[in-house]
């Protein structure tokens, strides 16, 4: 997802469902960079990406890879448990990022969901971003 086969400005959309999580926080900006490259003039970028509000973020019972990133969540009552690295984007970075990539209308709401019978609260980031 960092080195698109595809030229320039070639699709309409670019959706994201929970792939770039597993992206460290610093390769971020480039794998924004690369989308906004394939998408043509008007395109969409969604992504759907955890937010740091997220319980297996907070108590993952690992160590950091950097600021926004654990090695793994091996607290096993938190959702996405020995999923491997995940990245958890606090809101206002996400969006720095994408206009940094030079998307101009970027759109982010929070939505959560809970687990446990509504004792754990993990956050996803909706992106809905354009060219």
């Amino acid at each position: 997802m960092l080195n698109l086969e595809f030229r320039d400005r070639q699709f309409d959309g670019v959706v994201d469902v929970l792939s770039s999580t597993h992206l460290p926080f610093d390769l971020h900006q480039r794998l924004y960079r690369e989308v906004y490259r394939v998408l043509k003039p008007g395109g969409r970028f969604f992504s759907y990406h955890p937010g740091d509000r997220s319980y297996s973020f907070q108590h993952s019972g690992s160590t950091l890879y950097d600021q926004y990133t654990v090695t793994d969540i091996i607290n096993e009552r938190a959702p996405y448990s020995r999923n491997g690295l995940m990245c958890f984007l606090p809101l206002e970075e996400c969006r720095r990022l994408l206009f940094e990539a030079d998307f101009n209308d970027v759109r982010i709401e929070r939505i959560g969901r809970t687990y446990d019978d509504g004792q754990i609260y993990f956050e996803f980031l909706s992106v809905d971003a354009g060219k």
